[in-house]
């Protein structure tokens, strides 16, 4: 079935065609990450009529996998169509609470000894998946381990598993197998061939070169490495200074077990460890059919060097539109996890001092206060002089020019005198209130500020608070600012007079693009709607794509602009272009088939390209209402309306019985087209 098929939440029959078969569902993708998230997303036209069957919690069949439904929102998008977003969670996820499990436990001599100890990988699955609706399948890893787990679930278990004995999981509906790193792919992705777009990301940010391990009870390794409680990486000299961290293996408590533990930690000659960054590879290529997470794929291209063989830690998939998606690879083995997971305990630790508006809670104040309470308390149950009287100390005896005084439970401080030779006090504290011109301090921890206008700035200028307006400046001077009354507004660049000239705004009224001072769609232009193209055995005339209205124009404008400069190589000029542009066409109707020749059968079906040097682009014209002539293959057209217009070429046909092929009948399409302005070109 080439689209999702809608199952009511009680189903257990999934070879039917269920409730519904969303067959005008569009944007349909899935996204798996290797040992994390497992989700799908799709929108559909709120005019269909299985939108009303839609409900959380009922399963929708995407290419043979389960996935049950967790968000329903509406939209509009920029042509005034209102739809419908799913946001669907595969059926793994049901492994989070189908099963409650109190206490891991081995019964030992009529005691119960914390922790599953000493048990195989299969034995841990098929324990935890007892009694639900999941199934154990194969279990490569054999390695004995110990779990411990209190107030658990299967979906926590075998993830604390994977962290003990490694392999990735294979979630097939509810199947579920635990694989060891797979073998090299045959498959390979290459600049020019399969491969259409390829980012680098570096992220130091976890490396650690000098790893303190902790086992059961924080033991450390020191009793078996010399009364040290560390290990240093053997790369611990390529880094500018040493990065110390600390990593747990709470099922360990032997320490020479634990130092053997923490020392495969280090990078060797086949894999990447804690002590080199994490890199990863975004890939976007047609031809990704085949590809699963915990591959391992060889992506080449010669113009950036690169040559790599690596593990694909992401997939996001378009079942029904396969020449789209895109994956991520990895040299590190926990690449699964998402760099969302590196902060949850920053915030968790932030959660703890914030309500639920994200303001500081009054009551971590008020244990500082305390605290620092029973500090002074301590102190001043030691011996202290009393004073009946206040003293006041001065830098200079002789010429004075700094003074603090302390009476009756106040404290001043001054370093300038007033015109009458009275000491200008400007800092001055008392048990209620504290007073001064400027505060430093690396953090200032608050309740509430209380000020009718406020100025923040950094000592770079960079950013700025002033009333209820804040403004930051990038090195390259875009500028953000975000206002109480106006809203968000993003300004990449500004005119002469120092006006706004291209920026974005985003206020109650939603988002609004400017472009040369001019409103523009915001982010990206979309069209779509069916084109014939007319072929018969002799003759051909393109299908036009008519893009009508001044966003479109400006398109054309920008295409041609950077087509003629002359600054970029014809590399350059593919890849902005690239970036502008995405583009399908899906043949629907064979329209002039002639009956006796032949099963009719689509031969052509693509957009009108053109050669930039050794690259191919999209062709679009640059339209102008007092009259543009295009040649349209073996005619020219001319047209009036200001925008833009691309040419579509579709042919059907049948084979001769020699096997040829002939193009005969003319052809309908659906087409799809998106274009961002947004791209790296001044």
């Amino acid at each position: 079935m080439d689209c999702p098929i809608l199952y009511s939440k009680d189903c257990t029959d999934f070879s039917t065609l269920g409730m519904a078969i969303l067959k005008n569902a569009y944007d349909v993708h899935i996204s798996e990450t290797l040992n994390g998230e497992y989700c799908a997303e799709f929108d559909i036209p709120v005019t269909d009529s299985a939108t009303d069957k839609i409900a959380y919690d009922d399963f929708v069949k995407i290419d043979g996998q389960l996935f049950r439904v967790r968000s329903v929102s509406s939209g509009r998008d920029s042509d005034g169509g209102v739809y419908t977003h799913i946001k669907c969670m595969h059926v793994w996820y049901d492994a989070c609470d189908c099963k409650y499990i109190h206490h891991a436990y081995t019964p030992s001599n009529g005691e119960e000894v914390d922790g599953w100890i000493n048990v195989t990988p299969r034995w841990v699955m098929e324990t935890v998946f007892a009694d639900t609706p999941f199934l154990v399948g194969n279990v490569e890893p054999d390695t004995a381990t110990d779990i411990f787990a209190t107030k658990s679930n299967p979906a926590k278990i075998v993830t604390q598993l994977i962290e003990n004995v490694g392999g990735f999981l294979k979630r097939d509906n509810y199947t579920v197998h635990l694989l060891k790193d797979n073998p090299l792919s045959d498959k390979r992705i290459t600049y020019g061939k399969n491969l259409k777009s390829i980012s680098k990301t570096m992220d130091d940010s976890a490396v650690i070169t000098r790893l303190y391990p902790l086992g059961q009870d924080d033991m450390d390794i020191s009793s078996v490495n010399d009364g040290v409680a560390y290990l240093d990486s053997p790369l611990i000299g390529d880094y500018g200074y040493i990065k110390c961290g600390y990593k747990d293996y709470t099922d360990i408590s032997d320490p020479a077990e634990l130092m053997e533990k923490a020392a495969a930690e280090w990078s060797s000659d086949t894999v990447d460890g804690i002590d080199k960054p994490r890199v990863e590879y975004t890939v976007e290529s047609p031809d990704l059919l085949g590809i699963h997470v915990g591959d391992r794929v060889r992506v080449t291209d010669t113009d950036l060097g690169i040559d790599i063989i690596t593990t694909v830690c992401e997939v996001v998939s378009y079942p029904y539109e396969p020449y789209k998606g895109s994956i991520k690879l990895s040299n590190h083995k926990d690449a699964g996890v998402s760099i969302t997971e590196k902060i949850l305990d920053e915030a968790v630790a932030l959660e703890k001092i914030t309500d639920k508006n994200g303001n500081i809670m009054s009551q971590y104040i008020d244990n500082i206060r305390k605290k620092m309470q029973s500090q002074v308390d301590e102190e001043t149950a030691k011996r202290l002089t009393v004073h009946e009287f206040g003293d006041l100390w001065v830098d200079n005896l002789a010429n004075p020019t700094k003074a603090m005084v302390i009476t009756d439970a106040m404290f001043a401080v001054a370093n300038s005198k007033k015109a009458n030779g009275d000491w200008n006090w400007r800092t001055i504290g008392t048990a209620d209130i504290f007073t001064a011109d400027t505060i430093n301090a690396e953090w200032l921890n608050a309740g509430y500020i209380n000020t009718d206008k406020i100025t923040v700035r950094s000592s770079d200028g960079n950013a700025c608070l002033t009333g209820n307006e804040f403004t930051i400046t990038t090195p390259d001077g875009f500028e953000a600012i975000m206002s109480a009354d106006e809203g968000f507004k993003y300004i990449y660049s500004r005119d002469k007079s120092g006006n706004p000239y291209d920026y974005v705004t985003f206020d109650h009224n939603g988002q609004k693009r400017f472009w040369r001072g001019h409103m523009i769609p915001s982010t990206y232009q979309f069209a779509k709607g069916s084109v014939d193209c007319k072929k018969t055995s002799s003759t051909l005339v393109y299908g036009a794509i008519e893009l009508k209205g001044a966003a479109w124009l400006e398109i054309a404008k920008l295409y041609n602009k950077i087509l003629s400069d002359e600054s970029l190589s014809d590399f350059e000029k593919y890849e902005l272009i690239s970036s502008m542009f995405q583009c399908s066409v899906t043949p629907v109707k064979i329209t002039s088939q002639i009956t006796g020749d032949g099963a009719a059968v689509v031969l052509e079906n693509e957009i009108v390209t053109r050669e930039v040097g050794d690259y191919v682009i999209p062709q679009i014209f640059e339209i102008h209402s007092t009259g543009t002539k295009v040649d349209m293959a073996d005619q020219d057209q001319t047209f009036y309306y200001d925008g833009a217009l691309m040419q579509y070429y579709g042919a059907g046909g049948y084979v001769r019985e020699s096997g040829s092929y002939n193009r005969c009948y003319s052809l309908r399409a659906n087409y799809d087209i998106a274009v961002t302005l947004d791209i790296d070109y001044k």
